[in-house]
């Protein structure tokens, strides 16, 4: 007996409404042989997919990329142990969070390498604002290159637009104080900044942040949590 599956029998399967591309590329993945069944690889190089990748999952909304842009430019205003709050949230934020961020940056990485460099950035926030000055797009980008290595990689972009899509929450930045506050003093120390940014340390003025804020000792929460849903001093 055949066991071959007749999916073209369905009501369902038969609307317009489904390409024939579609229905190739299901029955390709049906098969029961597995050698005549597409390999993961294979399905992901199937026309249909393809296709339909890059009409609605890698194209941002004009909505988002406006949000986008707005995070860009208002970067310079944040805070620098809000960044450090961003860059922490960034990374634990899933995909399904940031799936509008994840297609604003691809627009970005031109190159498709992962990363975002100056002169695509450049070209893409001058087609977004063709009013911005060079000095602006250079003031710009160095506030989100936070690790000062000379591209964006994908979660410092993060990091600059999370607010934008309401990713700054209540509960992401305790996330962020507890992952500062390592050992559980209840305030936010300079040692627990040099122990997280590690070898990136030189690269940022800790001592302006106590400055700024005229704090002598530890950073409490109450202080962390209206920092972070505030802008502050600027990015040097």
């Amino acid at each position: 007996m055949s066991h071959r599956l007749h999916l073209h029998h369905s009501p369902r399967w038969e609307t317009q409404a489904v390409s024939s591309d579609a229905k190739s590329f299901i029955e390709a993945l049906l098969k029961k042989d597995p050698d005549k069944r597409l390999s993961a690889v294979q399905a992901m190089k199937h026309k249909w997919l393809k296709r339909e990748l890059s009409e609605s999952v890698t194209v941002p909304t004009e909505e988002t990329m406006t949000k986008i842009y707005k995070s860009i430019k208002r970067y310079v205003d944040v805070s620098l142990l809000k960044k450090i709050a961003l860059i922490i949230i960034a990374h634990h934020l899933t995909a399904e969070e940031t799936t509008q961020i994840q297609m604003g940056f691809d627009l970005f990485d031109r190159r498709r390498n992962g990363e975002i460099d100056y002169a695509d950035f450049a070209i893409v926030m001058k087609q977004a604002d063709t009013h911005c000055t060079d000095d602006e797009i250079t003031k710009w980008f160095k506030c989100m290159n936070i690790h000062d290595d000379g591209d964006i990689n994908y979660t410092e972009f993060v990091a600059a637009c999370l607010e934008s899509q309401g990713c700054l929450t209540d509960d992401s930045i305790e996330l962020a104080f507890q992952r500062l506050d390592s050992d559980h003093t209840g305030g936010i120390s300079r040692s627990n900044l040099k122990e997280i940014l590690g070898s990136d340390y030189s690269h940022w003025n800790i001592e302006k942040v106590w400055w700024k804020n005229s704090y002598d000792d530890d950073i409490p929460f109450d202080f962390f949590q209206i920092l972070c849903k505030n802008v502050q001093d600027e990015c040097e």
